[in-house]
């Protein structure tokens, strides 16, 4: 039950679009597409048909310690974010019908117990991410000693 209060903890902060900081939004957004990735090589790592890629998967005679990865919190999180943001489309309305949609929409046996990479794809924007990583990438290239004059003023 913890990692469904934690997909769902997820959710909350990296689903909604907070109305008075753009930039939380922006950052947020960003944060999910590492979440994918990170997602997506634990699942390669393991092999698409792995047990431990399902998003709930059976402990028997099997080591918590052993089976515990980003899978399950982010993929969680993952149709928790498609629901709102690709089939309802709103944050009152989804927060109103959760349960109701849930109940009536969603295979949990395929989301919970499908090993692998989720067959709905999360769209996340990485303009962003790509400038960062162009300034963090050009930050690399400069030298001590001229890391030192930049500091001295």
């Amino acid at each position: 039950m913890c990692k469904h209060v934690a997909g769902l903890a997820i959710r909350l902060n990296y689903c909604k679009s907070p109305p008075a900081a753009k930039q939380v939004e922006i950052g947020g957004k960003k944060r999910r597409t590492h979440q994918w990735e990170e997602m997506e090589t634990d699942i390669y790592d393991w092999g698409l048909k792995h047990p431990y890629t399902c998003l709930v998967y059976r402990l028997k005679h099997i080591d918590s310690d052993d089976a515990y990865s980003s899978v399950q919190y982010f993929k969680g999180t993952a149709v928790l974010c498609h629901l709102e943001q690709d089939i309802v489309r709103s944050e009152s309305d989804f927060d109103a019908l959760l349960r109701l949609y849930i109940d009536k929409f969603i295979d949990w046996n395929s989301w919970l117990y499908t090993p692998g990479v989720p067959s709905i794809t999360i769209g996340f924007p990485i303009k962003l991410e790509r400038q960062c990583q162009q300034l963090a990438d050009q930050y690399s290239l400069i030298t001590n000693e001229q890391l030192n004059l930049l500091n001295a003023n």
